[in-house]
């Protein structure tokens, strides 16, 4: 069974899927970060005692120094910076006005201004390579 879909629609769904994926990359990076930070927004910190190098200090005296965690993490910030999609699909036909359809050599019909207005393509997406009708190789034995 064919599922049709415009060609726009499918291209527009895409995108908003490597929008969406930007969107929730971002929210775990955020989530990351919170993660050092207290329920005031104050960096959590610990305290790092090291020997104190007072030329008058004991051997037995530390100083604490207090180091903030939040310059600990690895500041790497993710983007998605290309997408490569690939899949099967059948081009249906072009939808248009069926006046414009027989006029020859005109690609786009025309709105009330004058415009012109392009013609949308449908499109079959397939189930996938080892969908209904797949070769042999995508049978399981």
């Amino acid at each position: 069974m064919a599922n049709r879909e415009s060609f726009e629609n499918l291209i527009e769904g895409l995108a908003g899927a490597v929008v969406e994926a930007q969107r929730r990359i971002e929210s775990r990076q955020l989530l990351n970060v919170l993660r050092y930070l207290d329920n005031q927004r104050h960096p959590k910190i610990f305290d790092i005692r090291v020997p104190s190098t007072h030329p008058m200090a004991e051997d037995y005296e530390d100083v604490v120094y207090k180091v903030p965690l939040l310059p600990l993490i690895a500041n790497s910030s993710l983007r998605i910076k290309e997408v490569e999609v690939q899949f099967d699909a059948d081009l249906i036909g072009i939808e248009g006005d069926k006046d414009d359809e027989a006029a020859a050599g005109q690609a786009d019909s025309k709105d009330s201004k004058g415009a012109k207005i392009p013609k949308g393509v449908s499109v079959d997406i397939r189930g996938g390579i080892c969908s209904s009708g797949a070769p042999a190789r995508c049978m399981s034995s």
